[in-house]
């Protein structure tokens, strides 16, 4: 199982899918899930801004991840999961309950500006400065310490220059695969 993890607009979902295809990894994005698979009382909260319960993901991913487990091994790329606290030790206990360790936490890093042009440039109405600001703000306060705690579990955690063409961060994220020997 390899995570990627970044701020909005980093990349994540264009390089968790080149990786996908580069390895054989299905990419699982939660946020994808969530879009595609919610309905009723939860689409309408999901609708108004407000988060599933840690416990409504938990119900969600868990089957799926159980499908990918094969001899030792979850063999899915995974985009937007964990995002607490909660989550990582929920995940961390689904690894060791199938002995399936994590391979690897693609930190995916880009600065600022890079995002903020990114962002505006796809046009969605809640891609703001303002917006973006507050998501770089998020990151820091939330996802970090999610990093911290899979580094103390000694998952392998490689920072990458999310800056630059799509090309350049795919050679690098593509080094750090070689480099971890995953997927061989």
């Amino acid at each position: 199982m390899i995570l990627f993890m970044g701020v909005v607009g980093a990349g994540k979902s264009v390089q968790g899918r080149h990786l996908s295809d580069m390895l054989g990894y299905p990419w699982i994005s939660t946020g994808e899930i969530l879009r595609q698979h919610i309905s009723g009382e939860k689409r309408e909260r999901m609708n108004k801004g407000e988060l599933l319960t840690d416990e409504e993901l938990f119900e969600m991913v868990d089957p799926i991840l159980t499908e990918h487990v094969h001899d030792g091994k979850v063999k899915v790329i995974l985009d937007g999961f964990p995002r607490t606290r909660a989550q990582a030790e929920w995940l961390q206990a689904f690894t060791e309950k199938h002995n399936a360790p994590i391979d690897c936490i693609i930190r995916l890093e880009a600065d600022q500006d890079v995002v903020t042009k990114r962002l505006l440039a796809r046009g969605r109405p809640d891609d703001t400065e303002s917006v973006i600001k507050t998501r770089f703000e998020e990151y820091d306060r939330s996802t970090k310490p999610i990093l911290d705690f899979f580094e103390k579990q000694g998952v392998p955690s490689p920072r990458v220059d999310g800056n630059g063409t799509e090309k350049e961060v795919r050679a690098r994220i593509a080094r750090v695969i070689e480099d971890l020997r995953i997927g061989g």
